[in-house]
């Protein structure tokens, strides 16, 4: 299975991000799609006040809590939805909630994809070549070409 994102920039002439978009479906039937950065540092996805705001029938009652990040304390509450991604065959590959929604506009003003989902995938944020892929199932990725002493687990490198 293939997920392949973009990269994106947040506003006209910024600097690029790893997106990729998906659509969420909430336990009271609405369904939205929205766009993610591809996180890697980020333990878990979350929402932004945005997008909690369009699932509020989604909310986990009595969930309220709050995580702490680089920006400090922000406080949250669990959304009971299930992401649901395009794949190359144009079917959709679903991971199911709950994930965490910031409850103030503050805290973050975009959607992030956390390794509570990334970590089902293969994750590939390849700005060189302008590529973000998720990976599943029977695809996977090979590195070809010279590699570097460091790289070939030789005496002193990482693996040596």
């Amino acid at each position: 299975m293939i997920v392949e994102g973009e990269w994106r920039g947040r506003r006209a002439g910024g600097p690029l991000r790893p997106v990729v978009t998906a659509y969420l479906i909430g336990t009271a039937g609405v369904v939205i799609e929205r766009s993610f950065l591809v996180d890697s540092g980020a333990d878990r996805t979350a929402f932004c006040r945005e997008t909690l705001d369009q699932l509020a029938a989604s909310v986990v009652p009595g969930s309220e809590s709050a995580v702490a990040g680089v920006g400090g304390v922000a406080g949250t509450v669990l959304v009971q939805a299930t992401l649901a991604f395009r794949k190359e065959t144009g079917d959709l590959a679903t991971v199911a909630g709950p994930f965490l929604a910031f409850l103030e506009a503050s805290a973050d003003d975009e959607d992030i994809l956390g390794r509570d989902v990334t970590n089902n995938f293969v994750s590939i944020t390849d700005y060189p070549d302008r590529r973000v892929l998720l990976l599943h199932g029977s695809h996977s990725y090979a590195i070809t070409g010279p590699m570097s002493p460091e790289m070939s687990g030789s005496p002193g490198g990482p693996g040596g």
